[in-house]
């Protein structure tokens, strides 16, 4: 560094002692100068230097409350998340409320129950679960999972449905609500399985956990419905028919005419849904029989006893109407030479049935509840046309029908029954004859020939 003199101002050699131009001493004023030069330097500096050090003290404030903010939140949401987490762990620990099974943290404390059938445990401040026998399902929910009964307890409200399903049971309600004056959001399951119906309740504080749900999800999926059976036994079984007894009703265990009755061994008894319960045959009634079906519940069974109402008059059945009718045939057949067609069951249509002519008998037209294949109480054989038939062969049909309503249908009794028949007819179309409880009568009106019979009431 150059020196300058202050006497003459030429420059001079930094390691020069005195002036090249005008011999001045240069060292000590020189020095000096240069210490002040120096000093001013650092004075300049200094601001600077404070300025940065503040700014890095405000900086590393700043960062250090970030920091803290950031944990502080962690810490927020580790804790929020506790009640969550807790079913998540490992010391989980099983429990029961009659014998439905249910898992509880271990660092949950049970919580006190009023109510019998009722077990809770609490999270202080955060969560509380419970699980409460609530009786038979039947008195709960209906079949399609819709509550019969208000469980929501009076402070909760804005119940919504939930899409949860307990293990795939058929009767379930799930639902969430909230409870307004005090702050608590309620999950809610009411569960039925095995004719019993059971409360699976999760509440969860506001703003104590970040999604309060995942906490019901997770306790709700803790309770075991596959394993569970009843506390009470069920002792017997009882069924009952309201249906039609008449003959040739289908028994069948779909056709909600069964009512089934389960009885326990703590007095109660419950009527069972029909898709609880088995029938394993079907059974269609015969007239004047007593048809026995079994059913099955839960390893228990009855004998149901369904007495068809349908008596069997033998003596005016279908049956008995055609033996008599194709008896008298054959001995048309055997003494007069003249075919009649015979008869045959298969052949009844409704309540009519044909002859060999182009007749037809008609069966119970005036009392329409009877089934003539069981109890015949009138018939009507008509032919029309007629007047072109030979009446060997109408004379022959007569005798046939009148045989087959007649209890005594030997050929020489009907001879006599068409001959006074015949008697009336001669005074105008109409002939008719009473003999014993049966009336018969016949009648020709243009182009119709008519015989009939009928109870004499």
């Amino acid at each position: 560094m150059k020196k300058i003199c202050p006497n003459c101002g030429v420059e001079n050699e930094e390691n020069a002692k005195f002036c090249m131009n005008c011999a001045a001493k240069l060292s000590e004023e020189i020095t000096e100068n240069t210490t002040k030069n120096e000093n001013k330097f650092y004075r300049k500096l200094i601001p600077i230097i404070i300025i940065v050090m503040v700014f890095i003290a405000i900086l590393s404030i700043i960062l250090i409350n970030k920091y803290k903010e950031k944990e502080k939140a962690a810490l927020i949401y580790k804790e929020k998340e506790s009640a969550y987490n807790d079913f998540q762990k490992s010391n989980l620990i099983t429990t029961d409320l009659n014998n439905l099974q249910f898992k509880v943290p271990s660092n949950w404390s049970k919580g006190l129950t009023y109510e019998e059938n009722k077990i809770a445990y609490i999270k202080e401040d955060v969560a509380e679960i419970i699980v409460q026998d609530l009786g038979k399902s039947e008195n709960i929910i209906d079949n399609n999972g819709n509550m019969k009964k208000d469980i929501v307890v009076d402070s909760f409200e804005n119940e919504k449905k939930l899409n949860y399903d307990f293990l795939g049971k058929d009767t379930q309600h799930v639902y969430s609500c909230r409870d307004t004056v005090n702050g608590w959001d309620g999950y809610a399951g009411v569960v039925g399985c095995n004719s019993e119906a059971f409360l699976i309740w999760c509440d969860v504080k506001e703003g104590a956990t970040n999604d309060p749900k995942k906490v019901a999800k997770a306790f709700f999926d803790t309770v075991d419905f596959s394993n569970y059976k009843p506390n009470f036994k069920l002792i017997k079984i009882a069924a009952t028919y309201s249906g039609d007894t008449s003959a040739d009703t289908e028994i069948t265990a779909d056709s909600g005419d069964i009512t089934v009755t389960a009885y326990y061994d703590d007095g109660d008894s419950e009527v069972l849904d029909n898709s609880d319960w088995t029938m394993d045959d079907t059974a269609t009634l015969e007239p004047e029989k007593t048809t026995k079906l079994e059913i099955y519940y839960q390893g228990v069974t009855c004998i149901l006893k369904i007495k068809c109402s349908t008596k069997i008059n033998k003596e005016r059945s279908l049956k008995k109407f055609i033996k008599r009718y194709n008896a008298m045939a054959d001995i048309m057949k055997k003494d007069k030479n003249i075919t009649v067609k015979k008869l045959k069951e298969e052949d009844l249509d409704e309540n009519q049935i044909e002859t060999g002519i182009g007749a037809t008998i008609i069966f119970n037209q005036s009392a329409e509840d009877t089934d003539c294949r069981y109890d015949i109480k009138s018939f009507m054989w008509s032919k029309s046309p007629w007047a072109f038939t030979d009446s060997e062969v109408l004379l022959a049909n007569i005798y046939c029908c009148l045989a087959g309503y007649s209890s005594d249908n030997d050929y020489t009794t009907i001879g006599k029954i068409v001959s006074q028949i015949g008697e009336e007819a001669t005074t105008g179309v109409y002939g008719s004859v009473h003999t014993g409880k049966y009336m018969y009568n016949m009648s020709v009106i243009k182009k119709e020939m008519t015989v009939g019979g009928q109870l004499d009431n």
